[in-house]
């Protein structure tokens, strides 16, 4: 489900309008195109003609993600008078990033902010804002960098605009993917692993314009050979010349190829040397359909389910190779004119577990034209060597609450030097619970908490473990304190519950309280020793006279932290606090956060 949300201030969001994503049996078996499945984008299309059919007056900024960089959606907005800020991530349209890096200034507006207008895309003018997130990690101060940014109407427009409707596109999806026996298993081009190697799965959907991407290429092989300054790729030493067009033809033994090695290639991203390797140890060319092997491969990575985009990523090379630059990537391009190649076969794979969801494979070689259907919400089979398996897991809340449920599902941790993935186990297993009586366990993974206590749920294949999870399970009714041990700078404290429900005693523990330092002369080098004033503790540090504090709610819809502190807070969420920047020792960054009424707010541990 795709729905229209209207942001109207003050944490205040209404439901505007919603659009179903069609992809049951009988959506797909009364289509006139059966290749094409419905989508998210498509589905966006439907619900902005709707939007501005039941509000035409509404003057309307989308806010949208990544998924939404595309010139389908970008039209739609100049048509309806809609303007937008759309969150640009690396890798959603290569031609934006491209020119923005290529200008040797931008606008400055301080804080690390940089933008330039009228950057462009296709047909499109857009603005872009650049700015970079750090973030710390622990007590040592360790920086994290994000690349973000946002596409932006231009200036003159924001003024008159400011109290437009904020209109924001979210997919509604389950909280939690069902367990891969639930699922559709696609297998891979084996039927059992080979030697040393496993099975596992891959969660996500197919996607494809199989028959647009087609069309596409060869408008772009066409172009190639009538331009008369693009050299050949089969001999650089000559140009293409229009006698040496030759269209590419569909090939579903090619397609399968494909579809293969784009769920493969995903977690293969940054994980193995290149994406062309298999993840099996195997060679690129190493999968055969109906004895069809294909001889070359294209890869790819993007955050949007159009193989157009895939399409025009390749394309974007073609400026290197027309001036023969090769220090930058040209082989996509070149491989998409040679003329060598007669057939074609693609996979576009969406995967939320690849560090780009999005990825495209092209199999070309020197073969059937039928065009294969597009699976959606699929376990795809991939073939692994064992040497990358880390652990296997069970997958689930590590807490629930009485009466409450979570679903555990067996999960395989990949790494590979620094790089982890993780994907679906495909083994068969039962579940027991190590106690009942405090939750029980069903065969299809769901753990339902009875009393307070802690179990152990293990996943068995055969008489062979597979993985075990320790859950524990609070009581969530209303309790009255009995008891309260303050905790010192030394020591723990402790608090006591009592369930009139369940009939149980409930402790918490109190972390410690930070030291009461109190700080002395400063010496040459800007430190100096502080005291505990209650236990005599000493460090010695440069103290920080100066700290910029972030924020973000644990019930946020934005994962992102903020220099606003949140003001409205539901019963129960946590507030996270991030020291951004500090004057003092980097090494030495804790913080002491103090409620004045306990009983509405409680302090944490930092």
């Amino acid at each position: 489900m795709l729905e229209a949300k209207l942001y109207l201030g003050h944490d205040l969001v209404c439901s505007i309008a919603s659009e179903t994503i069609q992809n049951s049996e009988e959506y797909i078996s009364q289509s006139d195109d059966r290749v094409k499945q419905d989508c998210e984008s498509k589905a966006f299309v439907r619900l902005a003609e709707k939007i501005k059919k039941r509000f035409p007056r509404l003057p309307v900024i989308i806010t949208a993600d990544g998924l939404y960089v595309t010139q389908r959606v970008l039209q739609i907005c100049k048509d309806y008078g809609w303007d937008y800020i759309i969150r640009y991530k690396e890798g959603c349209a290569a031609s934006i990033e491209q020119e923005y890096r290529a200008l040797p200034e931008k606008e400055n507006a301080g804080d690390g902010i940089e933008y330039q207008n009228q950057i462009p895309f296709g047909a499109f003018d857009v603005n872009l804002i650049y700015y970079k997130e750090k973030k710390s990690a622990g007590r040592q101060g360790r920086e994290l960098v994000h690349m973000n940014g946002v596409m932006k109407m231009k200036k003159k427009t924001i003024k008159k605009r400011i109290l437009a409707g904020l209109l924001a596109f979210a997919l509604i999806v389950p909280a939690n993917v069902a367990g891969a026996k639930t699922q559709t298993v696609l297998e891979t081009n084996v039927t059992e692993a080979s030697e040393g190697c496993t099975l596992v799965g891959v969660y996500g959907s197919y996607f494809a314009q199989a028959k647009e991407a087609l069309a596409k290429i060869n408008e772009i092989r066409k172009e190639a050979c009538e331009a008369g300054n693009i050299r050949d790729p089969r001999n650089s030493g000559r140009y293409l010349q229009p006698s040496d067009y030759v269209p590419l033809k569909w090939s579903s033994d090619l397609e399968y190829i494909a579809r293969i090695r784009a769920a493969e290639a995903g977690i293969a991203f940054r994980f193995m040397d290149s994406g062309h390797d298999r993840l099996n140890e195997k060679g690129t060319f190493s999968i055969g359909s109906n004895g069809i092997t294909s001889s070359s491969e294209d890869l790819a990575y993007y955050y949007v389910k159009d193989m157009i985009e895939g399409v025009l990523l390749w394309y974007s090379e073609k400026q290197y190779w027309v001036k023969q630059d090769f220090s930058e990537e040209t082989r996509h391009y070149t491989s998409m004119i040679n003329p060598k190649y007669t057939h074609v076969g693609f996979g576009g794979f969406y995967s939320e577990a690849a560090p780009y969801p999005a990825t495209m494979a092209g199999a070309k070689s020197d073969l059937d034209e039928t065009m294969m259907e597009v699976p959606e919400d699929v376990m795809q089979k991939i073939e692994v060597s064992n040497d990358y398996i880390q652990e296997t897991y069970l997958d689930g809340d590590d807490q629930i609450f009485t009466n409450g449920t979570t679903t555990v599902t067996p999960r395989v941790k990949l790494r590979r030097n620094n790089a982890i993935r993780n994907v679906w186990s495909m083994e068969d297993v039962t579940y027991t619970s190590s106690d009942p009586a405090v939750a029980t366990v069903t065969q299809d993974g769901q753990v339902t908490g009875i009393t307070n206590g802690t179990v152990t749920i293990t996943a068995k294949s055969g008489d062979t473990i597979v993985a075990q999870k320790e859950i524990t399970v609070k009581c969530n009714h209303p309790r009255k304190m009995i008891s309260y041990t303050e905790s010192t700078c030394t020591k723990e404290g402790k608090k006591q519950y009592y369930c009139a429900t369940c009939h149980n005693t409930i402790e918490e523990v109190v972390a410690k309280k930070a030291h009461d330092y109190v700080y002395g002369e400063a010496d040459s080098e800007g430190k100096s020793t502080g005291k505990c004033s209650v236990c005599g503790d000493t460090i010695h540090i440069a103290p920080p006279t100066n700290m910029k504090l972030y924020w973000r709610n644990s019930t946020s819809s934005i994962s992102s932290y903020s220099p606003v502190f949140p003001t409205s807070n539901p019963v129960g969420s946590l507030l996270y606090c991030w020291i951004q920047a500090s004057d003092g020792n980097p090494d030495y960054q804790d913080m002491v956060m103090e409620s004045t009424n306990e009983e509405v707010a409680g302090k944490g541990e930092q």
